[in-house]
């Protein structure tokens, strides 16, 4: 026969309400037990009666804490009725790192009780058990009223509409018309959440990350797979609008810069090809004595009347670039200024050319003509868009 022993007559509480062990070594209660074990047992303190007034308390708290959502199932213990109390989910930024960490804890607890406990990496039951856990005391903390209609047989509106119902797990489910369907069985009857908890946030985050950023409709639609969660449109459309991954891949572009004005060699009145750029195009590929051989273009344009002259070479060394300048300037006339690219960008032939341009020899004789060379700024192509233009048009023609 079990018997109620009082908190002033146990000796179980001396400890635990904390006591030296001096104390209890002197203690004889803790010894030899409460006195009233020497007496008769219809002399021992009898078992508390509840009045009508202690009935009303344990109604208020059973209403706050429900015992049907709180208790564990899964598991041979009982687990912590406010989960939120220990582990602070505002803290975590993905449903998986939730859910792991409240494994450990509760694989902790189970250590502490000396109950039977896996050593090896987290398994699936444990999370499955971790995740249970959450939903039960999210339920209870927002689903207090409908846990209630569940305890008096009397539903409300929100019962009534979506066929509310908990399962062997203690879970509330919602119930469909689709029960003869071939979805799986989560999908038939899913988990009713809260719209505001951070639970379901991470929840909407994990499956819009599993949709690849699909958008609104997708995530709503592998949410529901599992969970019914009330204005669940809403709530996945306010997280999806704050996904950074989604609005750098959906954001427009940035408007082009304000133009800026000419310089003055595009824009003077000097004679034609008085302000030279110079490119180089190809290869090409021409047949000599039925051999084929690459050859280049080399072409010269006015920076002011957009004027082309073209010179086949045979090569990209400094002799034949030095040949098609001479030709150019007795056909046409010296240039005072001759502007080319100096872009580390240039492909195939890029770094001969800056050889060409770059040599004492090609240097000498443009000093001795009184030509000045100018290369544009590195890694700005388009300062040079005025000869890269008639390079596209000579190409194409």
């Amino acid at each position: 026969m079990w018997r109620h022993c009082p908190g002033h007559l146990n000796p179980a509480d001396l400890p635990s309400r904390g006591s030296s062990g001096k104390d209890l070594v002197r203690n004889e209660k803790w010894w030899n037990g409460p006195d009233f074990l020497t007496l008769p047992e219809d002399q021992w303190p009898t078992d508390p009666q509840l009045t009508h007034h202690d009935e009303e308390l344990v109604r208020t708290e059973m209403i706050k804490q429900p015992p049907i959502i709180m208790a564990s199932h899964s598991t041979d213990t009982e687990v912590p009725v406010q989960v939120e109390k220990v582990i602070d989910p505002e803290r975590y930024s993905t449903k998986t790192k939730l859910v792991r960490v409240t494994a450990l804890v509760l694989r902790f607890i189970k250590k502490l009780r000396k109950q039977p406990c896996a050593m090896a990496e987290i398994n699936a039951n444990d999370v499955m058990e971790a995740e249970k856990l959450w939903i039960r005391n999210i339920q209870s903390a927002s689903f207090a009223e409908e846990i209630e209609c569940f305890r008096t047989g009397k539903p409300n509106s929100r019962v009534k509409q979506l066929r509310l119902f908990i399962d062997d797990d203690s879970i509330i489910r919602c119930e469909g018309r689709i029960h003869h369907s071939t979805v799986p069985a989560d999908a038939k009857q899913p988990i009713l959440l809260p719209p505001k908890h951070h639970y379901t946030k991470l929840i909407i985050r994990d499956s819009h990350i599993l949709v690849h950023h699909d958008g609104i409709r997708e995530t709503l639609n592998c949410v529901r797979g599992k969970y019914w969660i009330l204005r669940g449109r809403e709530s996945v459309k306010g997280i999806v609008r704050r996904c950074v991954t989604c609005k750098r891949l959906e954001a427009k572009p940035f408007a082009a810069p304000k133009e800026p004005v000419l310089p003055s060699s595009r824009v003077s009145e000097d004679p034609p090809c008085t302000n030279t750029g110079i490119d180089f195009a190809g290869p090409l590929y021409a047949v000599k004595n039925e051999i084929s051989e690459k050859v280049y273009i080399c072409l010269f344009t006015c920076a002011s009347t957009r004027a082309v002259h073209l010179e086949l070479v045979p090569s990209l060394s400094v002799p034949s670039f030095l040949q098609a300048f001479r030709r150019f300037v007795s056909r046409r006339d010296l240039p005072s200024r001759l502007i080319t690219d100096n872009t580390k960008t240039f492909k195939g032939a890029a770094k001969e050319v800056k050889n060409i341009i770059r040599s004492t020899e090609v240097q000498r004789e443009m000093a001795s003509r009184g030509v000045v060379w100018e290369f544009i700024v590195e890694k700005a192509p388009w300062q040079g868009g005025f000869y890269e233009r008639m390079i596209q048009n000579t190409k194409v023609v």
